[in-house]
């Protein structure tokens, strides 16, 4: 299923290029962008609203992709990949965001007094209009882009493997090589994203759904373009420093504790259930739940 996927995703791709392509015949920019996105990628600037969008769209496109070959050759309902009852539990997505926002407000908070004392300035500089064009975009492409990443790393990878080996470090580890090597930053950028891979294939597993994964993935890369829209962190830098992983760790560890004792108390479903057996226990957004 997984090459049906690739195979959905490329005719999905080659369709957005071929527009883009029509749209860079009428707006020299445009050319300039789509050149830079296929071609010329050391000068990839993602503070570009156009070459943004394009980058955004490319992830996007994994959604359909993996719609189109789970409709088709899929051994499960499209609708597993989101949790064990078959969708996605907005009630609990909207409680462990309640949990990422407010560690990631603390997060930035210390990152912003760290900066002032470094002697850096923390003062916003937005380029208007193009900084109303980055967050409007950022509020509507990035939690899809987030989604996306989501559905196929914890979403499909971590079931596929799962059907074969049944230990769950397996399902959650393995596909974190493949996640890390999508995301181009130096040594501690990329330990950075690998804590966070297996924080979400951790937390996909315990709380037996996406949501968790997506609020920590979503509320981290809004704030993280919203900042950059408003020019107070540069976007385009491939490279942290121990103080930025440090803190971005402890977002993710804190996170991740503070949502399995959420998860636990709300008693939060975390194994699929046949329909008509009951369980024991609480209900998390209208959905009985197991212990």
């Amino acid at each position: 299923m997984g090459l049906l996927a690739l195979a959905f995703y490329g005719v999905g791709f080659l369709l957005l290029i071929v527009v883009i392509g029509v749209g860079a015949g009428l707006s020299p920019r445009i050319e300039s962008s789509l050149d830079v996105f296929l071609v010329n990628v050391d000068r990839f600037d993602l503070n570009d609203p156009v070459t943004f969008t394009i980058a955004m769209l490319s992830l996007i496109l994994l959604i359909p992709g993996l719609f189109f070959a789970t409709k088709i050759a899929g051994a499960k309902p499209w609708r597993m990949l989101f949790s064990v009852v078959g969708r996605l539990r907005w009630g609990w997505l909207a409680r462990a965001g309640i949990v990422a926002i407010s560690v990631y407000a603390v997060a930035y908070s210390a990152s912003m007094l760290i900066a002032v004392a470094r002697g850096e300035s923390v003062t916003p500089t937005p380029d208007m209009p193009r900084t109303v064009v980055l967050l409007a975009l950022t509020i509507a492409l990035v939690p899809l882009q987030c989604a996306a990443e989501e559905f196929v790393f914890r979403g499909y990878l971590m079931q596929a493997i799962g059907t074969w080996l049944r230990l769950p470090a397996f399902a959650i580890v393995l596909p974190v090589p493949l996640f890390v090597i999508g995301h181009e930053y130096g040594p501690l950028g990329m330990t950075d994203v690998a804590v966070f891979a297996i924080a979400a294939g951790y937390l996909t597993w315990r709380t037996g759904g996406l949501e968790a994964a997506l609020a920590l993935h979503i509320v981290g890369n809004v704030g993280g373009f919203a900042l950059a829209a408003v020019g107070m962190v540069d976007v385009n830098t491939t490279e942290i420093g121990w103080p930025d992983l440090l803190i971005s760790v402890l977002v993710t560890l804190t996170f991740t504790a503070l949502v399995l004792r959420r998860a636990h108390r709300l008693d939060v479903q975390r194994t699929w259930r046949p329909s008509g057996v009951a369980s024991s226990g609480g209900s998390v957004d209208g959905q009985t739940a197991a212990s």
